[in-house]
């Protein structure tokens, strides 16, 4: 085994047999007694799981970056958990190659355990070992201090190390709006967001806690948008990350928004619109007359929505059916290309029951786009029987 003269980490196996040496020698299962800092280790892939793990000992106070390198056609993938298994970082390509890296810092001090993988856990078309080189090498890299978004509307430029992630908070009371967007523009970057509750005394994460909304590409261009209706009075986190391993530079921006005014629709009534945010985009409710017809006899509802104009610039319509309620809508389903062409189609079934008028009255039927607007487009709404 060679070893780096690097006073930053302790790296142990997990068990033996898990890596060979440079030179082919089977390693030693325990090294934490040795205060090497830093490893190298080449491995190979368990053939029953396609894996190999490790144990890692981070000192209070220290960062590394822990860097997998492809050997005999492998695709590594890292994986790192804390001791209670939580996963707390991962990567699959770092850069332009196959290598995977992930960035770690402690605090107080903290073991981890590094999972190596391969890419699909086939290792059958894999050469010979070793399948890949570990290398433990040390890092200024800490967690990026979240942001408070003192006021709205607020923006923020902003830059992603590879596998990083920053997280602003903000608060909101029951029921608020908000329109958060992240976009990078040319940098490279195709940012990722997500919303999650702030719990007390914690730095959020994208590993910890629940997600309450998330988003790619939202708002062209692999810029990410959400709207977000927050469904408790208290603090939040958008926490914006990357999809693949480039970082970049970014933009980060929120605003609270007023939800239009649903528009009354009835069957068999085509309607035109036109979508000029996807932030805002138009929302329609059924009309006393089509209620009282579907009350009278109920039946499957056909809704779609059509773009209007071809080409490069015709709209692809976006359906999402949702119940109103003081939190904003409770979404039920949603359509993409279900009907012709680019074109949105929902079939939702109503049975008579006695909470039904209301049910009905309480439906919302939102008209949007899937991947981004980069210019306003029209569409047709039609809803029958």
């Amino acid at each position: 085994m060679h070893r780096i003269a690097l006073t930053v980490a302790t790296m142990c196996l997990a068990h033996a047999g898990l890596a060979a040496t440079a030179h082919g020698q089977e390693a030693i299962t325990d090294i934490a007694g040795e205060p090497s800092a830093g490893q190298v280790i080449q491995g190979a892939f368990a053939p029953e799981d396609g894996a190999r793990e490790y144990w890692l000992t981070l000192s209070p106070g220290q960062g590394v970056e822990v860097t997998a390198l492809p050997l005999s056609g492998a695709d590594p993938v890292l994986t790192v958990y804390d001791d209670a298994g939580q996963e707390i970082a991962s990567n699959d390509d770092y850069g332009n190659g196959l290598a995977a890296r992930v960035p770690l810092h402690s605090v107080e001090g903290q073991r981890v355990r590094v999972v190596v993988s391969q890419l699909g856990d086939s290792v059958e078309e894999l050469g010979d070992a070793p399948h890949f080189t570990l290398i433990v090498t040390p890092s200024d890299w800490q967690p990026a201090e979240p942001q408070t978004v003192t006021a709205l509307p607020y923006e923020h430029e902003g830059e992603l190390r590879s596998s990083g992630e920053q997280a602003y908070i903000f608060t909101a009371q029951q029921g608020d709006t908000f329109d958060i967007t992240a976009t990078a523009g040319d940098s490279g970057l195709d940012p990722y967001l997500r919303i999650m509750p702030v719990t007390s005394g914690q730095t959020p994460t994208t590993h910890d806690g629940e997600t309450l909304a998330e988003d790619d590409d939202s708002a062209g261009n692999l810029g990410a948008q959400l709207v977000f209706t927050a469904p408790a009075g208290g603090s939040y986190a958008a926490i914006v990350s990357a999809v693949g391993s480039a970082g970049g530079a970014y933009t980060f921006a929120a605003d609270r928004i007023e939800q239009p005014e649903p528009i009354a629709i009835g069957l068999d009534q085509p309607v035109q619109g036109f979508i000029t945010s996807i932030a805002a985009p138009p929302v329609y409710r059924l009309d006393e007359r089509a209620i009282a017809s579907l009350v009278r006899q109920p039946g499957t509802l056909r809704i779609t929505m059509n773009a209007l104009g071809e080409g490069e610039d015709a709209l692809d319509p976006y359906l999402k059916l949702g119940l109103d309620s003081p939190f904003g809508q409770s979404e039920i389903m949603c359509d993409d290309d279900g009907g012709d062409d680019l074109n949105a189609l929902l079939t939702l079934p109503v049975q008579r029951h006695d909470d039904l008028a209301r049910w009905l009255r309480d439906l919302r039927i939102t008209t949007t786009t899937i991947m981004g607007l980069d210019a306003p487009g029209g569409f047709e709404l039609t809803i029958s029987r």
